[in-house]
């Protein structure tokens, strides 16, 4: 079993498949890794995107953070 990991979930406007994508990386995550910790950046989603993270975050035994961006930046470059 590998020691650590942090994985980075970027979102905006996942409402449809949120739930089911943070459950597949939370169950590999848990089989593979001892410690790790799930960030989820909310890019200032307009649908229930940020709703469902924090539900996410708040009911697992994990170390996870959500975190919402004051403004939507895109993926400008």
């Amino acid at each position: 079993m590998l020691e650590n990991i942090s994985v980075i979930v970027p979102v905006y406007n996942e409402e449809k498949t949120l739930p089911e994508v943070l459950a597949e990386i939370y169950a590999v995550l848990k089989k593979d890794f001892e410690n790790f910790e799930i960030i989820i950046v909310d890019d200032h989603s307009f649908d229930n995107s940020l709703k469902l993270a924090v539900q996410f975050a708040s009911g697992l035994d994990h170390k996870t953070r959500v975190i919402r961006l004051e403004k939507n930046y895109g993926s400008g470059y």
